[in-house]
C-alpha cells in the first residue's frame, strides 16, 4: 500500500539520518580533543598556533550547526513515521 511505502521510505530516511547524526558527532568529539593539543596525533602537524586553534574551531562550530539542522530533520522525520504508523494502523483496523 501507498501508507507502508511512505513508511519504509521514511524509516530509511530515518536511520540514514541517525548515522550521519552518529558520524557527525563522532568527528565534534575528535576534533574537540585535537583542539588541545600541541600536534595532530594522527599526521603530526603542529596545532600549537593561533591559525590551527582558529581552523579547528571554525570546523567545530560549523559541524555543530550541520549538527543542529540533522536533529531538526531526524525529529521532524521521526513525527511524520509516529503519524505514518497511526495512519497505517487506522488503515489495516
Amino acid at each position: 500500500s501507498t501508507a507502508r511505502k511512505t513508511r519504509e521510505k521514511l524509516s530509511s530516511s530515518f536511520e540514514k539520518l541517525q548515522s550521519q547524526i552518529a558520524e557527525l558527532r563522532r568527528r565534534i568529539a575528535e576534533r574537540e580533543d585535537v583542539s588541545h593539543k600541541q600536534e595532530c596525533p594522527v599526521c603530526g602537524s603542529p596545532l600549537d598556533s593561533d591559525e590551527a586553534h582558529s581552523r579547528i574551531d571554525v570546523q567545530i562550530e560549523s559541524w555543530k550547526k550541520d549538527l543542529v539542522g540533522l536533529l531538526r530533520e531526524s525529529k521532524n522525520t521521526n513525527a511524520n513515521l509516529r503519524d505514518g504508523e497511526t495512519e497505517l494502523a487506522s488503515a489495516e483496523s
